[in-house]
């Protein structure tokens, strides 16, 4: 059982409990919290020994959960350390930023995952396994809902997961990239076109601004449409409009899981590791804010 350290005990903080706990081989133990935090009774009540600085974590592995304008430099310490990191995403708020994160792991040469998690969705890894991806292929995504409304924007937000499920299985950087963007008083819509090497593209649409909540990823190849939906109350995986039987387990708990086994095993060859990950998500990313053209 790994003992894991938590950064940040907020929504997502929490959800991380609930996932290591689901996930069998993985429990948090300890979590990182400001003096006089409001939460702290709440992750002592359950059995949380509440720490105030990472430097007195003694676990075996730590998940990053709290804003990602500190994550590089939370990163830097514990991999510096030597001691694993599970990142929620956006590990990084730009590419200097994921650089810190790169040059840590680089150098400790230990364990670090981003948490894009929609990469361990098994209807997602069905597709990547299943689907060829040559010249034709145009990939579709739309995500988003009524928020949420962070302090940062939602191409950084919602963005993280589309960039980083494009890249899973395109495999390479976009020779252009172009973004779009409406800003209302309820929030942001935004229009992202990628385009690769030998004709392959992606468009991604992400919204804060308004319902439905959607997560939505449609592959198209010379040999059908896949469809990965994560809301979808049929089915999470299509083929040429047909649901497919795919059994679900949450991808956070899948990801956590995997996380779990790198670390008690000393490392991995699973591609989805590595702070990489947080270099190409922040550099797409950024590549599209620098190129945004504002839209009525």
């Amino acid at each position: 059982m790994l003992r894991l350290g938590l950064v940040g005990f907020g929504r997502w903080g929490r959800n991380y409990v609930r996932a290591a706990s689901a996930a069998g081989n993985a429990q948090v133990c300890e979590v990182v919290l400001p003096q006089g935090s409001l939460r702290a009774g709440e992750a002592r009540s359950q059995g949380l020994v509440v720490r105030h600085s990472v430097d007195d974590l003694t676990v075996d592995a730590v998940i990053f959960a709290a804003h990602p304008s500190s994550a590089p430099d939370v990163c830097e310490r514990l991999l510096r350390r030597g001691i694993p990191v599970m990142v929620e995403k956006p590990a990084a708020l730009s590419v200097d930023a994921a650089w810190r994160i790169v040059d840590a792991a680089e150098s400790a040469k230990t364990v670090c995952l981003v948490a894009h998690q929609h990469l361990f969705a098994i209807a997602y890894e069905h597709i990547r396994s299943q689907a060829q991806i040559d010249g034709d292929t145009r990939i579709m995504t739309l995500a988003g809902g009524p928020g949420p409304h962070r302090d940062y924007p939602p191409l950084w937000d919602y963005g993280p997961h589309d960039a980083a499920m494009v890249w899973g299985l395109v495999g390479a950087d976009p020779v252009h990239i172009g973004m779009k963007q409406r800003q209302g008083a309820d929030g942001s819509h935004i229009w992202i076109a990628m385009e690769f090497a030998g004709g392959a593209s992606a468009h991604c649409e992400i919204w804060n601004d308004g319902p439905p909540k959607v997560r939505h990823f449609l592959v198209h190849t010379a040999a059908g449409d896949w469809i990965y939906d994560d809301l979808d109350p049929q089915g999470r995986l299509q083929f040429q409009g047909r649901y497919l039987d795919v059994p679900y387990e949450p991808p956070l708990t899948r990801a956590l899981r995997c996380f779990a086994d790198a670390v008690i095993r000393g490392g991995t060859d699973d591609d989805r590791f590595g702070a990489h990950w947080a270099l190409r998500v922040a550099d797409w990313l950024s590549r599209a804010q620098d190129a945004v053209t504002p839209v009525a």
